[in-house]
């Protein structure tokens, strides 16, 4: 079966900042064969609401723009990812009745945006690439994180 990958925002964050990430994220991602990469509608809002409020110029512009096209955008939409979006959410606050968190483990809230990539992660059944541990407690119940070291960059 060929990957299936969503990246956060921060994953596209780092292929804009740190050409020695690029590099190692071609290798790891893009060799494989049939692979999907692709981001979410709240990823490229984030990434709106950042190039603005850091006042990005064109060059910047275009290569993020450049970055998006090399990828691909999830149209998620519907009760697939509305029912993901509900279950990710009382899940993270320990209030999912059919499936309680594990003993040691504690709600949490989780930002409105974060919860949208993972319901599309989860509705994809996509692994979830990220530098953050903000989806630790969703894996693997929901679906799988390749988690990014950013210090080795």
């Amino acid at each position: 079966m060929p990957g299936r990958y969503l990246l956060d925002t921060n994953i596209m964050l780092l292929l804009i900042k740190r050409a020695s990430f690029g590099v190692a994220f071609e290798e790891a991602y893009r060799s494989q064969p049939d692979v999907f990469l692709g981001y979410s509608y709240a990823t490229l809002g984030e990434l709106d609401s950042l190039t603005r409020q850091n006042q990005w110029g064109p060059r910047r512009l275009g290569e993020l723009v450049q970055l998006l096209r090399s990828f691909q955008m999830v149209p998620l939409a519907g009760q697939a990812l509305i029912e993901q979006y509900g279950k990710v959410d009382a899940y993270s606050q320990g209030r999912l009745a059919e499936q309680p968190l594990p003993t040691g483990l504690s709600a949490r809230n989780m930002g409105k945006n974060d919860l949208w990539i993972a319901a599309s992660a989860a509705t994809l059944g996509a692994t979830l690439i990220t530098a953050d541990r903000d989806f630790d407690h969703l894996s693997p119940d929901f679906f799988a994180i390749d988690w990014v070291d950013i210090s080795a960059f």
